[in-house]
């Protein structure tokens, strides 16, 4: 049953801007990494063991350029660390909590992910994410 957050994106327009200012914040440097699948790219902060994940569209065709016109910069993706996608998503779907109407997909770093859907998910992507090296 996931119970913790692995991941949190967060959609911006510069991402040079936006990881320079994170960084002063956070006193780390992030990992730097581009998403072709998204066609985006990323910084992402380790704090503690949760992921901050800058995130920015690299063209006008990245699914994310619509995703910022249409609301603007700011937290879009929370993922709820697993360590059995498969298993989880069984048991959240019997049970009626939870569904999916997408593939599994490989995420940064080692991090396999499935996006998932409550009956009440506000406007905010939830998934479920396992570190595939484990």
């Amino acid at each position: 049953m996931p119970k913790t957050i692995h991941h949190i994106n967060i959609l911006v327009d510069d991402i040079e801007k936006a990881s320079a200012s994170f960084s002063r914040f956070l006193d780390v440097d992030p990992i730097i990494e581009s998403l072709p699948i998204r066609q985006a790219i990323s910084a992402r902060f380790d704090c503690n063991g949760i992921w901050l994940v800058l995130v920015s569209p690299l063209t006008a065709r990245s699914p994310l350029t619509q995703i910022i016109g249409t609301r603007g910069e700011g937290v879009f993706l929370l993922s709820f660390e697993s360590t059995d996608i498969d298993a989880d998503l069984e048991r959240l779907t019997r049970d009626s909590i939870a569904f999916s109407d997408s593939e599994k997909r490989k995420g940064a770093d080692d991090w396999e992910v499935q996006d998932i859907r409550l009956p009440y998910c506000l406007d905010v992507v939830l998934q479920l994410c396992q570190s595939i090296s484990k």
